[in-house]
């Protein structure tokens, strides 16, 4: 896995958005064709549930060589050390952002480096998830924009946190592929 970083390796998160696209009709997510907003009031509830992991000071545990777990252990594991963690949900996140910008077929520009978001005005872990949810609000140069910016930002907070997003992403589609259509929700 890499490391936090401040590239943006836009082939690399591209063809993330597609397997996880592919990984959310194959469940069952896109058989119904929702509007943006609803999209978007779901990245909003993934904010929320990462802000209360923060509020609860849940965060991942490290596990060594968790990818070499057998299949029936990874499940165990994940829910006791990374379940409902701040990393779990920004990855979540970001994989909320990554799926619809391949519903879309969006392509993610390099323009921007994680490093070079100004938080300058967002300094506690809510506001900075705030800012995210602003951008899906107003989305001022248009609906494409808005995403691509709140996922540049989601970026910025694993980079300031110094969280592995991709590392988390890939674990969170691991433990995804066990569950239920829908992951045992409605939608």
């Amino acid at each position: 896995m890499c490391k936090t970083t401040d590239i943006i390796d836009t082939r690399l998160w591209q063809k993330l958005s597609a397997r996880i696209y592919k990984d959310s009709v194959y469940k069952g997510f896109w058989d119904e064709d929702h509007p943006l907003n609803h999209c978007f009031m779901l990245v909003v509830c993934e904010l929320c549930e990462a802000i209360e992991a923060d509020r609860k000071g849940r965060y991942a545990k490290k596990i060594v060589a968790i990818d070499q777990l057998y299949d029936y252990a990874f499940p165990i594991v994940y829910e006791t050390h990374i379940k409902g963690s701040v990393e779990e949900e920004l990855a979540d996140t970001a994989m909320r952002l990554l799926d619809i910008i391949a519903r879309m077929g969006w392509v993610i520009d390099d323009i921007v480096r994680p490093s070079c978001v100004s938080f300058s005005h967002y300094g506690s872990f809510p506001l900075l998830c705030y800012s995210i949810t602003e951008d899906l609000v107003c989305r001022e140069f248009g609906d494409r924009y808005a995403v691509l910016w709140a996922f540049y930002k989601v970026l910025a907070i694993a980079y300031r946190y110094d969280i592995d997003l991709l590392e988390h992403i890939e674990m969170k589609m691991k433990y995804n592929k066990q569950r239920p259509q829908h992951h045992g929700k409605r939608y």
